[in-house]
């Protein structure tokens, strides 16, 4: 891996966690038939922000003391998770890493059900200019490379920053996208964060993807709490 250097932010590594051990439970949850009412469940229990948490926990204790990576000018950029808006910038797609450049790459895919072989990026996290999440998504290793997502941007976002989770390499950020503001808007930008209206929900692996889950749920035990 490239060297890179890290967000050394308070923000991110002061987590705060829920005090109901039934947050952490809704993921698992919501693959039941009642799984509409958990995910609204979710959205007011802070589902999202926990997920992250734990990836900002996993980050300081395994990856770096730091703080999340960011892949620098003239590094690899197969971590990078760039954020791009379509051009009416109603929506925008998150890819991971920069295979369509000359002499880039996209992060690998590799679904396996061997602990040793499996690679991938579990989920990629949006958040906006107050820190927001907008989405968070789970990913299936079995769907080829690049890892990638398509979502709707809210009302009341004028800035975003992608976050990517790799099974072997940690939390890594891209870098920030300003939403640009139509010609007859009015509303403060100070006062937009008021008017963010999405929620960030409940997102499920694909049953496709449980083979490698539980691959890396292994490979996890062995290297980190058998070491």
């Amino acid at each position: 891996e490239s060297k890179a250097t890290q967000i050394k932010s308070t923000k991110d590594a002061e987590m705060k966690f829920p005090t109901s051990i039934s947050t952490l439970l809704l993921g698992a949850a919501a693959a039941s038939p009642s799984s509409n009412a958990i995910a609204l469940a979710a959205e007011s229990s802070g589902y999202c922000p926990t997920i992250y948490a734990d990836f900002v926990r996993r980050q300081l204790a395994n990856f770096s003391p730091d703080g999340i990576f960011v892949a620098q000018e003239g590094e690899s950029q197969k971590h990078t998770p760039f954020l791009t808006l379509s051009d009416d910038g109603k929506s925008a797609t998150v890819i991971v890493g920069n295979g369509e450049e000359e002499g880039g790459v996209y992060h690998p895919m590799s679904a396996s059900t061997d602990p040793l072989e499996v690679h991938f990026v579990t989920h990629i996290l949006v958040k906006d200019q107050d820190g927001n999440f907008i989405v968070n998504e789970a990913l299936d290793p079995t769907v080829a490379a690049p890892a990638t997502i398509t979502f709707a941007v809210p009302d009341g976002v004028t800035e975003m920053v992608a976050y990517e989770w790799c099974n072997k390499h940690g939390l890594w950020a891209g870098p920030a996208v300003q939403v640009p503001t139509s010609e007859t808007e009015t509303v403060p930008v100070q006062e937009k964060s008021l008017e963010v209206s999405a929620e960030c929900s409940v997102s499920d692996f694909p049953e496709a993807a449980w083979p490698s889950v539980h691959a890396d749920f292994l490979r996890l035990q062995a290297q980190v709490f058998e070491s």
